[in-house]
């Protein structure tokens, strides 16, 4: 919520900052992530709130035709996973945020070293090297899950 928080008050700095936009202009240098923030961000708000009502709180659940109880008469999260990234629109879903998640990561990684004062001015801005291994390590991590459930390697 904190960084929901900070991420409005500093689009509301910016657009007090310059109340009329610019028309067209080239994006300069700025990488597809740094633009894609607020709608990154506002797809990753979506999607937390989805995940945790799904995985969670079980509040949603789109595989509920699969059998959700174990052996022991728990309530079988393995089974749900695999039931709910079985179906192709919950796995494009889980996807698409992935790669906003990773988008957001490289910007994040990035700016949030030069807003601390770690990452130094540099010029050539666009070279950045732990911000993409870090949003590359994250995005592949959570990506094999729903690939490897839709191309059967996990049942």
């Amino acid at each position: 919520m904190l960084h929901v928080t900070a991420a409005t008050q500093l689009m509301q700095r910016a657009r007090a900052a310059r109340p009329i936009g610019y028309h067209e202009r080239d994006p300069q240098v700025s990488t597809l992530a740094s633009r894609t923030m607020r709608w990154g961000g506002a797809l990753l708000l979506i999607f937390i709130v989805l995940h945790l009502l799904h995985f969670t709180t079980r509040q949603i659940d789109p595989g509920s035709w699969a059998h959700r109880l174990d052996a022991s008469g728990r309530y079988d999260i393995y089974g749900n996973l695999v039931a709910s990234f079985r179906i192709w629109w919950v796995s494009t879903f889980y996807l698409v945020a992935m790669i906003a998640l990773g988008m957001h990561l490289w910007h994040g990684v990035w700016s949030s070293g030069r807003a601390l004062g770690v990452a130094k001015p540099s010029t050539h801005p666009l070279r950045r090297r732990i911000a993409p291994i870090v949003a590359i390590l994250v995005w592949l991590g959570f990506s094999l899950v729903p690939i490897a459930v839709l191309a059967g390697v996990i049942r």
